[in-house]
């Protein structure tokens, strides 16, 4: 089971050059994924619901690889969740975003929502996580934590958004 969702972010992809590329791009194009990732199925899935030509997968053992690997010119792209793909980016030392040297698509084609794990059929330690969150939220402290971490300012910011817990229930 999990809590609801604290954390929202997408799956789009990691490429080179100064303006940001629409997903109809990678059509054909050769991917990197780090290998293991769910983002691998999730890709696939999509292309083929809109109708275009899949996307050429090359796995790696990890991000910092696939990262290299399109620094180097060896993929056209390179996915998973956008926080940990800019993160790792910016780590290696490469620019994201305005006059970066990488650029994120402009859609994503897969949301992701991060939850706290809890055991199956404890709905009493779920809720009780659950109320907290809400609690937190409703005080202004999730916010206030999470622009810390992912606001405007942040190494790798992840907008809000039009996001929010759902539903909000008095704790």
């Amino acid at each position: 089971d999990f809590s609801v969702p604290y954390g929202w972010d997408g799956k789009g992809i990691l490429h080179t050059g100064s303006t940001p590329k629409d997903l109809t791009y990678f059509a054909g194009k050769t991917i990197g994924i780090k290998r293991s990732s769910s983002s691998e199925g999730e890709i696939k899935t999509y292309f083929v619901k809109q109708g275009w030509s899949a996307v050429n997968i090359r796995q790696f053992d990890s991000h910092a690889a696939g990262i290299e690997a399109l620094a180097s010119g060896q993929i056209d792209g390179f996915t998973d969740d956008n926080s940990i793909i800019v993160n790792t980016a910016m780590r290696a030392g490469h620019k994201v975003g305005t006059n970066g040297v990488f650029q994120l698509t402009t859609t994503n084609y897969s949301p992701a929502y991060f939850c706290l794990g809890v055991p199956e059929n404890d709905s009493d330690w779920r809720d009780a996580i659950n109320y907290s969150l809400h609690d937190l939220w409703l005080n202004g402290e999730f916010h206030r934590i999470y622009n810390l971490w992912f606001g405007p300012d942040a190494m790798c910011p992840i907008p809000l958004k039009d996001n929010r817990m759902e539903p909000f229930v008095e704790g």
